[in-house]
């Protein structure tokens, strides 16, 4: 699948290749997904969750800082 980002008056081709099950990068992405989301609702469900939306950004991209770190280098391996 090509995933087309625009940007001004050009237009960029990123190659994202189609999710395999049987890919370990995959698998590896889904897991890393799969951990944010379940840390972040429990972040966003914790009483102490601030009120303000830059600072509850701010707390998750916090806390997830590792997690998104490994996203971050599986998809450098997946992209060519």
């Amino acid at each position: 699948m090509i995933l087309f980002v625009t940007y001004g008056k050009k237009v960029l081709e990123m190659p994202i290749p189609r999710y395999r099950a049987s890919d370990d990068l995959h698998r590896a992405l889904v897991d890393l997904g799969a951990t944010c989301r379940t840390r972040a609702m429990d972040l966003a469900a914790s009483p102490e969750f601030p009120k303000s939306l830059a600072r509850r950004r701010g707390q998750v991209r916090a806390e997830l800082a590792a997690a998104l770190l490994g996203i971050d280098t599986v998809v450098k391996q997946l992209m060519p």
